[in-house]
């Protein structure tokens, strides 16, 4: 006579899978691959060198959750390579955690604190930010297959620069900056705009900063094209620049590389 020998249990969930499912919804999306990008100014003490063609390796990635009344999102890029305007290379973060009050089951206003920075350039462009803390609120849907997502954010900007061309820079420290986001989600479709206004600061007036991602999927593969917009006044010669004379520049990219996407939605045991 044999004895059957007990079932066999199911492996623990890895590290991973348990942090996802310790949340009700969340969205995790992402790309890496290779990226091809443009620098162009306008207004600097060296606009013909501000205009180049680069290629980097890249990826990028963001993520929202919820949990009960609490939410996160987290974002963050990187990538290095060069090209006409030299060494070109860039890492940044917008991360924060907060609280969603429900107005029904995926959706709800919300408050958030965190922290933004990056560090981004070339020999022609070079931006730099950390805010910290960050405060977000805004309006939330969130849901197994979609994310729309608009806020309002401020807070102090610790450090920073803006420099173009071969001697123009500002500093971004001890100031203040205000703006906006807005996100999209839904598959196949991934939008994200974003606006900061970094407030005067010893009347060299304001520093206005547009950024914006639209990405699209075809099967395991990812296209994305990405900008960033300046629009400001920096020092020249050991003065500013006179009133009415902004310096604009323009950075963008288009990547292609292998897509990673996870939507879930949990129900509780």
């Amino acid at each position: 006579m044999q004895i059957a020998s007990p079932p066999e249990s199911p492996p623990p969930p890895s590290h991973r899978e348990s942090w996802r499912r310790s949340f009700d919804v969340v969205h995790e999306a992402g790309a890496s691959g290779v990226r091809v990008s443009r620098v162009m100014l306008d207004g600097s003490d060296d606009d013909s060198s501000g205009s180049g063609w680069g290629a980097e390796f890249a990826g990028e990635s963001e993520s929202y959750g919820i949990v009960g009344l609490y939410t996160a999102r987290e974002a963050g890029f990187g990538y290095i390579g060069g090209g006409a305007a030299g060494f070109e290379g860039g890492v940044g973060l917008d991360l924060a955690w907060g609280v969603r009050i429900p107005a029904g089951r995926y959706h709800g206003p919300f408050f958030r604190a965190g922290v933004r920075g990056w560090l981004l350039g070339n020999d022609a462009l070079y931006s730099s930010f950390l805010e910290l803390p960050q405060m977000q609120l805004g309006y939330q849907l969130l849901t197994s297959s979609s994310v729309l997502e608009l806020g309002w954010r401020a807070g102090p900007v610790l450090a920073g620069r803006y420099n173009t061309g071969q001697q123009a820079y500002r500093k971004l420290g001890k100031s203040f900056e205000v703006g906006g986001y807005a996100a999209l989600h839904a598959r196949p479709v991934h939008f994200d705009f974003g606006l900061t206004r970094v407030l005067e600061n010893e009347h060299e007036g304001p520093l206005n900063m547009l950024e914006g991602k639209l990405c699209g999927d075809a099967s395991m593969v990812r296209f994305c094209t990405d900008g960033r917009y300046y629009q400001g006044r920096e020092r020249l010669g050991g003065g500013w620049a006179p009133l009415g004379h902004e310096t604009q520049a323009f950075y963008g990219g288009l990547t292609i590389g292998l897509s990673h996407e996870t939507w879930d939605a949990f129900e509780p045991d």
